[in-house]
């Protein structure tokens, strides 16, 4: 192959499946991340809201309010990740996801719209 470029044998390659995946999460986060910021301030405000009586909320409340906290703030996780942290895979080797993370799937922007719902209060 490199034979064939240094020769000009080798037209441009299409983009790899990898780097254009890289490169949607990437684009898409950026698109989204406000929105999902804005998520979590109006999750943080209905948990706020549910905390007000001296009583304090139900326990199913506090759960269903405990899923929509997750589901708010790994939104924005995942949007970080993909829009400032994932590097640009090389064509070399295949890109993975780092093992050591303690949050696997930050990279499924396939998750985002069932994680928004969620965090509105809905089930997926």
């Amino acid at each position: 192959m490199a034979a064939a470029r240094r020769a000009g044998k080798v037209g441009t390659l299409p983009e790899s499946p990898q780097h254009r995946e890289w490169r949607h999460a990437r684009e898409d986060a950026e698109a989204r991340y406000d929105d999902f910021r804005t998520l979590v301030y109006e999750t943080l405000e209905a948990a706020e809201a549910a905390m007000e009586p001296a009583a304090g909320p139900d326990s199913e409340t506090l759960f269903e309010l405990s899923e929509r906290l997750r589901a708010a703030f790994w939104l924005l996780g995942s949007a970080t990740y993909c829009r400032d942290e994932w590097a640009e895979p090389e064509d070399a080797r295949m890109d993975r996801e780092p093992s050591h993370h303690p949050t696997r799937g930050m990279r499924r922007t396939t998750e985002w719209e069932a994680n928004k719902k969620r965090a509105k209060g809905g089930s997926s």
